[in-house]
C-alpha cells in the first residue's frame, strides 16, 4: 500500500483478522522455543559439575534425562510446561524432611524469566515484521 493511500473499512477488518490469525502460530513458536531453553536449564541444574546445589540431585542421570517440556495451543492461549515424570523428582525438586529441595526445574523457569520473554518478543515481532512487508 502506498503512503497516504486510503483502504475501506472492510479491507481494515479483514488486515486485522489476518493478523489475529497468524499471531496464535507465532506465539507458540516462540513458547517452544522458550520451553525448549527452560529444559535445557533445568538439565543442566542436575549435570554432575554445572549443577548450582549441594549434593548434587545426580547418581545415574535418569532424573535428567526425563525432563521435558511441552507446549499446548488452545483457541486464545498458549502455555509452556516443563516436566520430570520418574517418581522421585518431586522429592528431589521439593525435598524431604531428610532432604533438602533442589528446584532445578524451578530454578531454571526463574534464571531464563528474561529469555522466555525475548524469546517470544523475537517471534511475534518476526511475524509481524513479515506481515508488514505484505
Amino acid at each position: 500500500m502506498a503512503e497516504g493511500e486510503e483502504i475501506s473499512r472492510e479491507e481494515l477488518l479483514r488486515r486485522i483478522r489476518a493478523l489475529g490469525t497468524g499471531l496464535m502460530p507465532a506465539l507458540e513458536k516462540g513458547m517452544k522455543m522458550a520451553t525448549t531453553n527452560m529444559e535445557r536449564k533445568a538439565k543442566e541444574n542436575c549435570t554432575p559439575g554445572m549443577t548450582p546445589y549441594y549434593r548434587a540431585p545426580v547418581q545415574t542421570g535418569w532424573l535428567r534425562e526425563n525432563i521435558e517440556s511441552m507446549v499446548v495451543t488452545e483457541p486464545r492461549m498458549v502455555v509452556g510446561s516443563i516436566y520430570d515424570f520418574v517418581e522421585y523428582a518431586a522429592y528431589v525438586h521439593d525435598g524431604t524432611y531428610k532432604m533438602p529441595a533442589r528446584p532445578f526445574i524451578l530454578d531454571a523457569i526463574i534464571s531464563e524469566r528474561e529469555t522466555t520473554g525475548d524469546l517470544i518478543a523475537e517471534a511475534v515481532d518476526e511475524y509481524l515484521t513479515e506481515v508488514a512487508k505484505e
